[in-house]
């Protein structure tokens, strides 16, 4: 069983360390599909424009942080704390692109989430009083969670003949609600009617998240940070003073009404219950990358976590007089520390023209990949004039079959040899030390009972023959080997060449399967029947069909 957005998603995870301590999980996973740009060119255009070779994608990233505080794993009841150290305060989350020869020319911001969260205070109250009868009073407050309380008390008294009447009422009720909603989602989808879907949620009470992007690098940053029962983005300000118990924490200058949720005059209360326990936060962000023509399509970002940790402690416990602040005193970390992983690098590389590969579909349709010049991503060039060889790339119409130059050319690769597109079909000419021309395909399936094939139109040019030595998965111990010795339009096959893949049926001799569920590659080697002398071969067209 997989999920179908599976075949087009990378993940991955980090155990991150505070110091040598382990503290937590980064998980990041990266969903690209191809998208196709048929927009027009300029606002006037009313003629059609020759294609350009740049590829777009739709790149989506969603990253997930999980800390947690190793002091909350004990709940049992403890004696009166008088300190609550080192839980987490505030997170930093932010990623680069890395781009060191600069090809990657454009990564336009799409959506990104989260934006803005965070707690919303609320404060009123109310005062009466009726000819000394009737008194009222009531508070509400509102910081993440929401706790109301409402005191009431009646007299009422008469004279009723020679009677005395009196009576008195007392109500007292209280009403304590947690809430919180978040929901968000994503979706794109592309004309062949593919689409792709992900959420990311999370509970964030008592904290704040901010998200901010950098108008340049078009990549976001979030900050997480505790909002209650103290305020970490109101509470930034310090005098230098050092915590004698963590030397890296500096004194933050509170304000009083922020202390007193801290300490009532008898108990030091905790920090918010995610900072007690452990936070668990996800971010989502969606570019759309632009590739242009010739560029590699490999692209890798770098994830980074910076975190504070934070203290608070009462340092006594009475106050001097009646309205003082509390004698509470809280410290945070004056510099960050960056969360990472020993045993991995948190930098992701990822080759988008794979990864967005689409599954090849099995309702009556081909991947087929036409080498005439038009349909490359990137026109081959042989060897000429001391500039080596340029390697080809192309896809397919529907972006679910991929075909790429592997051949590795000498240093010495004479004049001509290589690869070259006219408008008949890719030709490649084998000569000197350059005896050998190889191409990979690579493309997906996510069908177990589907036979498939694989299709050539080919043919030699000249009087050598070639031999054409197929590998499946990298499985060299059943190499598939056909010759081609045929020129174009002779030997009565119209050129073609079929290569079955998968045959499912038990009862025949040929029942083989050469293919995985997910990523498939066949890396195909050409070279020439007679190795003393030079050979030319001619491929107008390849594809992979269900059958």
């Amino acid at each position: 069983m997989f999920k179908a957005a599976d075949a087009r998603t990378f993940s991955t995870a980090y155990i991150v360390e505070c110091g040598n301590v382990p503290i937590g999980r980064l998980s990041v996973e990266y969903h690209a599909i191809h998208y196709d740009d048929i927009q027009l060119s300029s606002a006037g255009q009313a003629t059609g424009v020759p294609a350009d070779r740049e590829r777009k994608y739709v790149l989506t990233s969603t990253t997930r942080i999980v800390l947690y505080n190793p002091q909350g794993i004990m709940v049992s009841p403890s004696t009166q704390r008088k300190r609550y150290e080192n839980y987490p305060a505030l997170l930093n989350i932010q990623m680069m692109v890395n781009d060191p020869q600069g090809e990657l020319v454009d990564l336009q911001l799409i959506d990104y989430f989260p934006k803005t969260l965070n707690t919303q205070v609320q404060t009123s109250g109310t005062a009466g009083s009726s000819s000394g009868v009737v008194q009222s009073s009531s508070i509400s407050n509102t910081v993440g969670s929401s706790t109301s309380e409402t005191n009431s008390f009646s007299v009422s008294a008469g004279l009723f003949g020679e009677a005395f009447t009196m009576s008195a009422t007392a109500d007292h009720s209280t009403t304590t609600t947690h809430e919180h909603s978040n929901t968000t989602g994503s979706e794109a989808s592309r004309n062949t009617g593919m689409d792709a879907s992900n959420s990311a949620s999370m509970s964030i009470k008592d904290w704040g998240a901010y998200g901010l992007v950098n108008p340049i690098s078009a990549l976001p940053v979030w900050n997480f940070g505790q909002e209650y029962p103290w305020n970490v983005f109101q509470s930034s300000t310090t005098d230098g003073t050092t915590n004698p118990n963590n030397p890296k924490q500096v004194l933050l200058q509170v304000p009083a009404t922020m202390l007193a949720r801290l300490w009532d005059g008898a108990t030091l209360y905790p920090p918010s219950q995610l900072s007690s326990y452990g936070v668990n936060f996800a971010t989502k962000v969606q570019w759309l990358v632009t590739i242009p023509a010739g560029g590699s399509p490999e692209v890798s970002f770098t994830h980074f976590v910076n975190y504070f940790s934070a203290s608070h402690s009462v340092e006594s416990e009475s106050v001097a007089e009646p309205g003082d602040p509390a004698p509470v005193r809280v410290y945070m970390d004056a510099q960050p520390t960056m969360l990472g992983s020993k045993s991995q690098s948190t930098s992701v590389s990822l080759d988008l023209g794979v990864l967005s590969l689409a599954p090849i579909t099995t309702r009556g349709g081909a991947a087929i990949v036409g080498f005439v010049p038009n349909k490359f991503t990137t026109l081959p060039a042989p060897q000429q004039d001391g500039a080596a060889p340029r390697p080809f790339l192309a896809f397919s119409g529907g972006s679910d079959l991929l075909v790429k130059d592997t051949t590795t050319y000498p240093k010495d690769t004479p004049d001509g040899a290589g690869f070259s597109a006219t408008a008949g079909g890719m030709t490649g000419s084998l000569s000197g030390s350059c005896s050998q021309l190889s191409f990979r395909l690579l493309f997906k399936i996510t069908n177990t009972v589907q036979n498939y094939s694989l299709f050539f139109k080919h043919w030699k040019i000249g009087d050598t023959g070639l031999k054409m030595s197929i590998v499946i998965n990298e499985d060299t111990t059943n190499t598939v080997v056909r010759y081609i010795d045929d020129l174009e339009a002779e030997g009565g096959s119209s050129n073609t060449t079929v290569i079955s893949l998968r045959n499912l049926a038990y009862s025949s001799l040929d029942y083989h399967d050469y293919l995985n569920l997910g990523l498939n590659s066949i890396d195909i080697t050409l070279s020439p029947i007679n190795s003393s002398g030079p050979s030319r071969y001619g491929l107008r067209a390849l594809s992979i069909e269900a059958s």
